[in-house]
Formats: C-alpha cells, structure tokens, sequence
C-alpha cells in the first residue's frame, strides 16, 4: 500500500468533517420546517 501524504489525508478527512456538518444542518432544518 503506497504511503498517503499527511497534507492529503487531512483534506480528506476536513472534506468529510465538512459534509457531515451540511447534512446534520440541513437535516435540523428539515426537522424545524416539519415541527411548523
């Protein structure tokens, strides 16, 4: 297995962290329009 670049994996995982808070955001909102 090739060895991953430090730079490179914490994009990575920044990239994830990023998704992840847009979906728990938009699911709250979601949640919030239904509720009203």
């Amino acid at each position: 297995m090739p060895h991953m670049m430090p730079l490179h994996w914490t994009s990575i995982m920044m990239m994830i962290n990023m998704l992840l808070i847009i979906m728990i955001t938009l699911s709250h909102c979601h949640t919030m329009k239904l509720k009203k």
